[in-house]
């Protein structure tokens, strides 16, 4: 349990969203439109391998955009190699990500493995938010202290930087590798994908997606939940002190909730708890809760997304405003998402959803 509890304080230490007033995921500033460049293929020509049944004179987009996406994986990951100290660092190539760390950091095979299942899972898992047809590998560079990471000045580009993520290991800290890991490919996977998608998560689910996924632990396409007791206490907790257990406002709104300052292990409080248990609910493989709950979750964070984007490409205005007036846009499309999927179930569906979350974590 104290190895546990340690781990959330990092957690909170290396993940919590700075401010109320930005919930986002990534750790660093998303780059969406480098996804869009049109780079020259490595080596000549593309061989075309889905060109048989496809009629004469016509190219398919797709295959366009993958063959776009490779040339630009290997060109950033080249420049990876010829970057990297000529001492003191190794690299490997894993299946689907690239790993250049510190010598000090050890073997990179286990840690290349739990990418690679890391990485999977997200596809499988949320493929229903794909928005382009490949997911590039991204460089993993991993330091062996937080302080080496800190140090680190990254090459002046871009697209480099959204390829790019990094991650440390510290004999002293054990539990930050994994969890730095888990939420570089998280925030990495989100921007290939959809990266706005986070201004309209609502607050708890922005928290609870990220501590859930930090902390758990995937195999190939399965993933083993992180323990929950910490965040169930937590939960009872805010409802001794008269918070009710309110799912439709944590399924709505999108601030992020306030965090102890101090951090106090003695604090029985753990922002984002409520948040984790609905992500554990949603995503865990035993969970109680019904396909179709499970099903509405995905829809919902479909439906953010798709909001966001018809908001975006309708606005008259697109110059600068307020931080007042995007909080209030996204607060629109969150709200209209909801609506349209969780808010949609009848009383019935909904006092089923409630039963089956209350009773799988023992709340009242």
């Amino acid at each position: 349990m104290a190895m546990f509890e340690n781990s959330i304080t990092l957690l909170l230490l290396v993940a919590f969203a700075p401010s109320e007033a930005a919930p986002c995921l990534a750790s660093r500033p998303s780059t969406s439109a480098s996804r869009e460049l049109a780079l020259p293929p490595l080596g000549g020509e593309p061989e075309d391998h889905a060109s048989e049944g496809r009629e004469p004179g016509r190219d398919d987009p797709e295959d366009e955009a993958v063959e776009r996406a490779r040339a630009s994986e290997e060109r950033l990951h080249r420049l990876a190699l010829e970057t990297m100290p000529s001492t003191g660092w190794r690299s490997l190539a894993a299946d689907r990500a690239m790993l250049i760390a510190s010598k000090q950091c050890g073997s990179l095979r286990t840690a290349g493995r739990e990418a690679d299942a890391a990485l999977d899972w997200l596809d499988a898992t949320f493929g229903e938010l794909r928005t382009v047809p490949y997911t590039r590998a991204p460089i993993l560079r991993i330091f062996e202290t937080p302080d080496a990471l800190a140090a680190y000045e990254p090459e002046d580009s871009a697209e480099f930087a959204v390829l790019e993520r990094l991650a440390c290991m510290s004999p002293d800290l054990p539990a930050l590798f994994p969890l730095t890991v888990n939420s570089e490919l998280l925030s990495y996977w989100l921007d290939e994908h959809c990266p706005d998608l986070v201004l309209g998560l609502p607050g708890e689910l922005n928290l609870g997606l990220r501590s859930w996924v930090m902390q758990s632990r995937f195999k190939g396409r399965r993933v083993t939940p992180a323990p929950k007791d910490i965040f169930v206490d937590s939960v009872r907790a805010s409802s001794q002190q008269g918070e009710a257990l309110d799912l439709r406002a944590a399924l709505t709104v999108t601030r992020i909730p306030a965090a102890s300052p101090s951090f106090d292990p003695d604090d029985p409080i753990v922002p984002g708890a409520l948040g984790f248990l609905l992500v554990d609910h949603f995503l865990a493989p035993k969970s109680k809760a019904s396909d179709e709950v499970r099903q509405t979750f995905l829809r919902f964070l479909v439906a953010i997304r798709d909001g966001l984007a018809e908001a975006e490409a309708s606005a008259e205005d697109p110059g600068p405003t307020s931080m007042e007036d995007m909080q209030a846009a996204h607060q629109r499309v969150t709200t209209a998402a909801f609506e349209s999927t969780f808010g949609a179930m009848n009383e019935e569906a909904w006092a089923s959803f409630e039963q089956r979350f209350r009773k799988e974590y023992r709340l009242r």
